[in-house]
């Protein structure tokens, strides 16, 4: 095995001469040549906060970010903290048949800001979230348990929700 440890650190260090390459054989070599059409083709080594900063140490200001979690920015000490954390401790992730901790304490801590709501619900991405409130809306054959929920749900509007 090349990388024994599995140190991502090392495994980018060694193999980023190849990505254009790699990607190309791999994933997707239109975009390998569009970028290099477009003179993008700078391989970003180093992210920070809003910055990239290619091989030759050049910053960019990334105005393309789509996604929500670069919010804060790159790298983010805080962030980086916590995630350490969070591996350091060995948490039991993932168990399907378990309630998490983190999400209860993730959802009273998100509810404080919304004191009009009393559930959360959480999802792994715009789409799916999407679908759910659909579904929410637009469930006829709620529980005995839940039917008291659907009077509070005249209509869920998705005009401008995020979707993948």
């Amino acid at each position: 095995m090349l990388y024994p440890n599995l140190d991502v650190s090392e495994m980018f260090v060694d193999r980023q001469s190849q990505r254009s390459s790699m990607h190309a054989r791999h994933l997707n070599e239109q975009l390998v040549r569009v970028l290099k059409t477009i003179g993008y083709d700078v391989g970003f080594q180093k992210g920070q906060g809003q910055y990239l900063f290619d091989r030759d140490g050049a910053r960019y200001l990334d105005l393309l970010s789509g996604f929500g979690v670069f919010a804060i920015g790159r790298n983010h000490p805080a962030l980086r903290q916590a995630l350490k954390s969070v591996l350091d401790s060995d948490l039991p992730n993932l168990v399907q048949l378990d309630v998490s901790t983190l999400a209860g304490v993730l959802a009273e801590r998100l509810l404080k800001y919304v004191p009009y709501l009393d559930k959360v619900f959480f999802a792994n991405s715009g789409g799916r979230m999407c679908r759910s409130c659909d579904q929410i809306r637009t469930r006829r054959d709620w529980p005995a348990g839940h039917r008291a929920l659907r009077p509070r749900l005249p209509w869920i509007d998705l005009r401008r929700a995020f979707t993948d």
